[in-house]
């Protein structure tokens, strides 16, 4: 593998670097979603993170996220796991894969899967953290 790489969206250069830093801190929108985080919840940027409800999720915010109001909070399903604390959700699948369990919730009238942080059974109620979560445009 490389010791740069370049991302480049419709003939445009996104950001150049190292790979783990594209994978850890994206530059923008697209490249956060290249690499994976294609979970989402709509949120309000604030100091500090998203707001999801009442809970503020830390948040590396890309360069094309405003700076306050209205952000997507995106994340890989990977990335996060069920908690004491977090944000509340109504388990609405579980399926074993083997080596992790695979949930989707449903936060309000949104979808999201975590993979492998967790177990749960459909109408039961959870919290769940994104361990690493991006603050997107709210639309990407």
């Amino acid at each position: 593998l490389a010791d740069r790489i370049a991302l480049l969206d419709r003939g445009r250069l996104v950001q150049v670097g190292p790979p783990r830093a594209l994978y850890d801190e994206p530059a923008r929108s697209e490249v956060a979603t290249f690499f994976g985080a294609r979970e989402g919840l709509a949120g309000t940027r604030e100091p500090g993170g998203v707001r999801i409800g009442n809970v503020v999720v830390p948040a590396w915010a890309v360069e094309d996220a405003p700076a306050s109001g209205p952000v997507r909070l995106a994340f890989r399903a990977s990335d996060a796991h069920l908690a004491e604390q977090g944000i509340p959700a109504v388990v609405e699948d579980a399926a074993w894969r083997g080596h992790s369990e695979r949930l989707v919730l449903r936060v309000g009238d949104e979808r999201v899967v975590v993979e492998g942080g967790g177990t749960g059974r459909p109408g039961e109620l959870v919290r769940f953290v994104p361990r690493r979560a991006f603050a997107l445009p709210a639309g990407s």
